[in-house]
Parts: C-alpha cells; sequence; structure tokens
C-alpha cells in the first residue's frame, strides 16, 4: 500500500516543497503531519495520503516504477 506527498506546484517550487517536507520528517515530525502540511491531494491528505495499492494503467508508469522499486524493509 503507498502513501504520497504530492505536489501540483512547477517543477522549482515542489522540489522546495518536498525539501522542506523532508527535513520536517527528519526532524521528529509525522508522516501525518507532514502530509497534512505539504501535500496538495486533498484526498488523501487526511488519511495519511494514503493512495493504497497502485498498479500499472492506473498511474503514470514512471511512477509506480518508482515505488516499485523500492524497499519496504528500508522505506
Amino acid at each position: 500500500e503507498v502513501s504520497h506527498i504530492f505536489t501540483r506546484a512547477g517543477a522549482l517550487e515542489s522540489k522546495e516543497k518536498i525539501e522542506n517536507a523532508y527535513s520536517k520528517l527528519n526532524q521528529g515530525t509525522s508522516w501525518a503531519e507532514a502530509v497534512l502540511q505539504f501535500s496538495d491531494d486533498n484526498l488523501s491528505a487526511s488519511n495519511g495520503g494514503k493512495i493504497g495499492w497502485i498498479n500499472y494503467g492506473r498511474y503514470r508508469n514512471d511512477f509506480v516504477d518508482s515505488v516499485m522499486a523500492l524497499d519496504p524493509a528500508k522505506e
């Protein structure tokens, strides 16, 4: 199951927003708090950023490829 922090902003603004979220997470902010503060996905933000199970055809291939490459034991 996948959770995310989604940004709609332009590339530079998105990068800055995600870097801020990453910094807050490293400072101890919970994932749920970071999602509420930084995600532009209003549908999933109130549920910890959960978007459920993903597959090809439902999401962009590059997104699915990136998720599938993650090691759940480390993430």
